[in-house]
């Protein structure tokens, strides 16, 4: 044997080894097709997933209303009641926020203001320039 068959032995790849890289490589690109592919559904899978489980919810009272109005009305009434039902719970929830946030908001200047907790902590670490620039701006924001 010469130089070169050694050379051409040490890179002989075997059908075997060739098959188990090919179905490593593939499994690999598999995993991360569908890593992308559920990246990009997520956005919209959400919504599926929550529309999927109000249409479970309001399924009884469209066949009790099919009964009584038919199936069109009882579709276009199930439709508006399922909107106006989210546009309440999200108007309460956003009421809830805006009250709660600004009572959180009011605390924050009450204990920013001179006496408070804020203002204690900044004696204690004698930063007084930081003190006054938080009070101007606390100041400035709720006047």
């Amino acid at each position: 044997m010469g130089p070169d068959t050694r050379f051409a032995q040490r890179w002989y790849v075997t059908g075997v080894q060739l098959e188990r890289e090919e179905h490593t490589v593939l499994s690999l690109a598999a995993v991360l097709s569908l890593l992308v592919v559920l990246y990009l559904i997520v956005p919209v899978g959400a919504g599926i997933l929550l529309g999927a489980f109000l249409a479970f919810m309001a399924q009884p009272s469209f066949e009790r209303l099919c009964v009584r109005v038919g199936a069109r009305a009882a579709a276009a009434l199930t439709v508006v009641g399922a909107a106006l039902g989210l546009a309440a719970l999200f108007g309460g929830l956003g009421w809830i926020l805006v009250v709660r946030g600004t009572v959180l908001a009011q605390r924050v200047v009450d204990e920013s203001k001179p006496g408070g907790h804020v203002d204690r902590a900044l004696q204690t670490l004698d930063i007084h320039d930081v003190r006054a620039r938080a009070n101007e701006a606390a100041a400035r924001l709720f006047r």
